[in-house]
């Protein structure tokens, strides 16, 4: 995973919580006070886990109300930092349909071989004319926080779908199946 997920995660605890609770966040997680989230470096998945929960302890959030959250928090950073990307896709679905691409992107700048797979490897689209379906595995179940992101981009475009989990790794499945249907 790469460090930007983590140092939003913690702009986002440091805004709600602030400086000390922060600090309580990172202590209960187990990850030094001092370390710098990197947007071109792989983290650990189950030290994104401690922090998820060392979070939602801290918080009283549960994850369904924190990935709400921070689905909100990402997407306004995500537009200040990469205008770009938004203003490259006239709709929700031209968005969606990049975000593979974006995603894997930063794939692109591991050094390592495994840690650029296990990035490229959490999503596959299959396009269909009026929906999506989304194939997403990872060992941090985010499943939620997609289909946020869903919302919140649809929400930007201003456009409705139906989005619909009918699969799901939280469930014992083995990869969470996502689909975005719009109307005709």
């Amino acid at each position: 995973m790469v460090g930007l997920i983590q140092r939003l995660l913690l702009e986002l605890v440091q805004q709600e919580l602030g400086d000390d609770g922060l600090k309580r966040v990172l202590a209960q997680a187990g990850i030094p006070s001092d370390r710098e989230f990197r947007i071109d470096t792989s983290y650990s998945d189950v030290e994104f886990q401690r922090l998820l929960q060392a979070t939602m302890s801290q918080t009283g959030l549960d994850q369904d109300q924190l990935e709400k959250r921070y689905a909100s928090y990402f997407l306004a950073d995500a537009q200040r930092r990469w205008p770009m990307w938004f203003k490259m896709s006239g709709s929700a679905r031209e968005f969606l349909l990049r975000q593979p691409k974006i995603h894997n992107g930063f794939a692109s700048s591991m050094k390592n071989e495994e840690d650029r797979s296990r990035i490229n490897d959490k999503f596959h689209f299959e396009e269909h004319p009026h929906h999506l379906v989304v194939h997403y595995r990872s060992p941090n179940h985010l499943c939620g926080l997609f289909k946020y992101l869903v919302m919140e981009v649809l929400e930007l475009y201003g456009e409705t779908a139906c989005i619909d989990e009918s699969l799901c790794m939280k469930q014992g499945d083995d990869e969470c199946c996502i689909s975005v249907s719009w109307e005709n």
